[in-house]
């Protein structure tokens, strides 16, 4: 109570005596209480060895010697309805023996602090949180028969721990888990909740708390920080939000971007404690989750970390480089491309089609070859058969500098690009011959849309037909089902880049599909580069042929098959035309470089 003095005068026998009056003024009321709780459930009890290996639902709580070397012992006591700042009169933990031990035992009794979860498995889940500074010490008797519950198996009083604990801000009653980690050395070996639920750890408090209650802002935990790779680019933000109940119980929620950097941010369920949240490029993202009961607030960050997609290529080397068109003596050799622009390996039999997007312009060589497609095999020292490709279908243009080529095995037809009509083929192919049976303009849409160079094309395990163009940094993405049908278009020049803006090809040629990997490749002629993408258009790394010998002068068709040197492994074979034909009729020195792949 407290006391407020005032004077006055009291008659007595022989005159009046001064008084001193105490009026009682009424403080808040103080009410004693008397709180207990038993371990319950299996992973609210657990022992964390040397090593930092979690253990738990074990029969019994080895304090602390178990397995060859000393551990730490956590324990979770739940829902704790002690007041914020009550003071605690006395507290401490009555354990049941599950052996009798003697040895003599020294241990150190901390809190831990925060809003305090079940325990992991993950190591050092135990010691790696955070701990209070009151630290209570406990030298326990001798545990002589096992089952013992009395004062031998009882802690210290811990209300110093305790009161650390119930004075956080965070507090809050009934919801607040008091944790507890016992380290130290010795051993004395007691009842766990999975060892017999009713004679598990329990904890006992008494305190005093004042009857008037003040509102808290409510406690935002918006939960551990996440890591995510690409092509995953979704994550659930599993948040707790704790609070008085004070003013109404009623609990706002607004999830937010605190940075303002790397691509998009998309909250399913901005108003909700729990959302899942979708970035558009990779980064580094802070998040935050804020918390009202109408009167106070609180908040909390979480970061999310959107990781690249790993290059699927550690390095190349050169195999080899096999010589197209004619020899230094004019003699043909076995494929005649004296250009050769495009390539496709058939996995299935691992042949080799190589396009030449020039012999239609050397009136001579084309009458006597007559044939823009050779099927050879990947040493090129055989060929199997050559094919025109240039005689159209109605109202087509004939297909006279066929360019890359690919066959998608969904459908089993043959496309090839023409890099002067902008058109993208479709071809039958019965093994003797292929025939034109559809096309499509590659340039239907924008300038910034459309390819008006179509210079590679490969194909999927999906049927998706993706065609690179030398004009317009982009690579279009058809479907054919009865017709071709534009999907999308993926743009190489705001593809996310590691180092900057210079990661994008300024003259894509050919392009290849990664069986092994799913990513896509693309031949860049300008810098001897062969540039990596996820097929949704994320920049991977870049891979360099320009220490290749010959030294490449135009490399630009693109492809991916077995290795001729090494059984077991992959290259890319490059078609390099060397001496483009239109400057030189009388050039005839195509070149195919296999560089064979190196993967992390």
């Amino acid at each position: 109570m407290q006391c407020k003095r005032a004077k006055g005068w009291i008659s007595a026998i022989g005159g009046l005596l001064p008084l001193t009056i105490l009026s009682v003024v009424a403080a808040p009321a103080l009410s004693a209480a008397t709180v207990e709780s038993r371990i319950s459930g299996s992973w609210d009890d657990a022992e964390e060895r040397d090593n930092g290996r979690m253990v738990r639902a074990s029969s019994d709580l080895e304090m602390s010697w178990d397995a060859g070397g000393e551990q730490a012992v956590g324990l979770r006591f739940k829902d704790i309805p002690v007041p914020q700042g009550a003071t605690i009169t006395r507290a401490w933990i009555q354990f049941t023996a599950d052996e009798t031990t003697s040895t003599p035992t020294y241990l150190n009794i901390q809190g831990l602090t925060g809003y305090v979860k079940t325990f992991k498995t993950n190591r050092h889940n135990l010691t790696s949180r955070p701990r209070g500074e009151a630290v209570v010490q406990w030298t326990p008797p001798r545990w002589r028969k096992s089952d013992g519950a009395g004062p031998a198996q009882r802690t210290p009083d811990l209300a110093p721990i305790i009161q650390e604990l119930v004075n956080q801000k965070s507090w809050r009653q009934g919801i607040s888990n008091i944790g507890i980690i016992i380290t130290g050395e010795g051993e004395r070996v007691a009842v766990s909740y999975n060892g017999n639920k009713h004679k598990a750890p329990l904890l006992h408090i008494e305190y005093d708390e004042a009857e008037t209650t003040v509102n808290q802002p409510p406690v935002v935990n918006a939960g551990p920080s996440r890591s995510i790779t690409l092509p995953q680019n979704s994550v659930m933000l599993d948040a707790e939000v704790t609070d008085d109940g004070l003013p109404a119980g009623n609990i706002s929620y607004r999830w937010e971007r605190v940075d303002d950097g790397g691509g998009e941010v998309t909250f399913a369920t901005p108003d909700m404690e729990d959302t899942s949240v979708t970035f558009s490029e990779p980064g580094s993202y802070r998040l935050r989750l804020v918390a009202s009961d109408g009167e106070l607030g609180g908040f909390d960050e979480v970061t999310v970390t959107v990781n690249q997609i790993p290059s699927a290529i550690s390095s190349i080397s050169q195999v080899s480089a096999f010589a197209t068109g004619q020899d230094e003596a004019g003699n043909w050799l076995p494929v005649r491309a004296t250009d050769p622009a495009g390539l496709y390996i058939d996995p299935m039999n691992s042949h080799l089609m190589v396009t030449d997007s020039e012999i239609t312009e050397i009136p001579e060589v084309w009458a006597e070859v007559g044939a823009n497609v050779f099927e050879t095999t990947t040493r090129l020292d055989q060929l199997y058969g050559e094919y025109d490709v240039s005689p159209p279908i109605a109202y087509q243009q004939p297909n006279l500098e066929a360019a890359g080529i690919a066959k998608c095995e969904t459908d089993g037809h043959y496309y090839i690009v023409n890099d002067d009509r902008q058109r993208l083929y479709r071809y039958a192919f019965d093994g003797n011959s292929m025939v034109m049976v559809d096309a499509v303009n590659t340039f239907p849409l924008t300038a910034t849309e459309g390819t008006l160079d179509p210079e590679g094309v490969t194909c999927d395990p999906e049927g998706n037909i993706y065609v690179a163009g030398g004009h317009g940094i982009n690579i279009l993405v058809y479907r054919y089902d009865g017709g071709f049908a534009l999907q999308r278009v993926i743009y190489l020049n705001e593809a996310q880049s590691i180092s900057g803006p210079e990661d994008v090809p300024t003259d894509p040629e050919g392009i290849a599909f990664d069986p092994v990997s799913g990513h896509l490749f693309v031949m860049n002629n300008d810098s001897d580069e062969i540039f990596e993408y996820s097929t949704e258009g994320a920049y991977l790394g870049r891979h360099s042929i320009h220490g290749f010998r010959p030294k490449p002068k135009q490399p630009q068709g693109l492809s991916i098959g077995p290795s001729t040197r090494t059984p077991g492994k992959m290259s890319f074979f490059i078609a390099d035309p060397r001496v483009d034909n239109n400057f030189d009729p009388t050039e005839r020195d195509g070149l195919i470089y296999e560089a064979e792949i190196e993967r992390p």
